[in-house]
């Protein structure tokens, strides 16, 4: 879930990434830590999270497949009852970006079927949601299709997502290492990885954001400035994106929870390692 009045805009490219700045000193800060059961409840949502996903896609393919005319608001619709049937209680409608939309990370879709899914488009689809209970923290997730065959996947939108994705598992892999790392530096982190590999579109927000009982938590967030640690008892979403102006936008994003011990894990099912794609050969 992507809320710019929320994080702080910045606005780099991966061919000209700004210098990282000293990382600042860690510092503990208790706003956003979660009891033992709400890290059950976050996980537990992550987990339902990721089956409705799973769900989305498969009702995409099959109605591209069979061509049947499919707009944004369609496959709202349809995740929206999805998440539904998982008793998960979302923040705001889910979010279905089609073609040049996926391109703008605020965009909000229109429920009301006007905006067609064509071939050739890159479909992304962002999901928030928590478990029906009081305080229960919201887990996020988004996914990234392309309605056509692997042949016809642009290169570039091919290795704008391998960066991201690339980008969302270093920041992963760093969270399971002691001492507990700055949100500041995980921005960075995020960033380096996606320009070594070549994304070569805009970084348009922050890596990623603190989870709790509203979608963007009290907790330090994964973003430029933030000297505060993220360490146990947090669920995070990384996320971070690309995009390129009227043409199309990527995000890899996983949701991940440390325990009270500070081990780290996904809760959002297997984080996608490619472009789902929603028409075959």
């Amino acid at each position: 879930m992507i809320a710019l009045a929320a994080l702080a805009l910045v606005a780099t490219t991966s061919a000209a990434p700004a210098p990282a700045a000293p990382a600042p000193a860690a510092v503990a800060d208790s706003a956003g830590t979660l009891t033992e059961a709400q890290l059950a409840q976050a996980a537990h949502a992550g987990e339902r999270l990721f089956v409705a996903m799973e769900e989305t896609m498969a009702e995409a393919k099959r109605r591209l497949g069979e061509r049947t005319p499919t707009s944004e608001g369609d496959l709202q619709a349809f995740a929206a009852a999805a998440l539904a049937r998982e008793h998960l209680v979302p923040a705001e409608p889910p979010t279905v970006c089609g073609n040049i939309h996926s391109a703008d990370p605020s965009y909000v879709t229109s429920g009301d079927g006007t905006t067609p899914i064509h071939a050739g488009d890159v479909v992304l689809v962002d999901l928030t949601a928590r478990d029906d209970a009081p305080g229960a923290p919201f887990a996020d997730l988004t996914w990234v299709a392309f309605v056509g065959p692997r042949r016809a996947l642009p290169a570039d939108v091919a290795k704008a997502f391998a960066a991201v994705r690339d980008a969302r598992d270093a920041v992963i892999a760093r969270l399971s290492h002691d001492p507990p790392a700055t949100g500041a530096a995980l921005d960075a982190l995020a960033r380096e990885t996606a320009t070594r590999a070549g994304g070569g579109a805009a970084w348009l927000h922050p890596a990623g954001h603190d989870l709790g009982a509203t979608p963007f938590g009290p907790g330090p967030n994964l973003a430029p400035g933030e000297s505060r640690a993220i360490g146990p008892s947090r669920c995070v979403a990384i996320e971070p994106g690309l995009y390129r102006v009227n043409r199309f936008g990527v995000r890899a994003e996983a949701d991940v929870c440390l325990d009270a011990a500070g081990n780290a894990r996904v809760v959002t099912g297997t984080p996608q390692r490619e472009i789902r794609l929603l028409l075959d050969e």
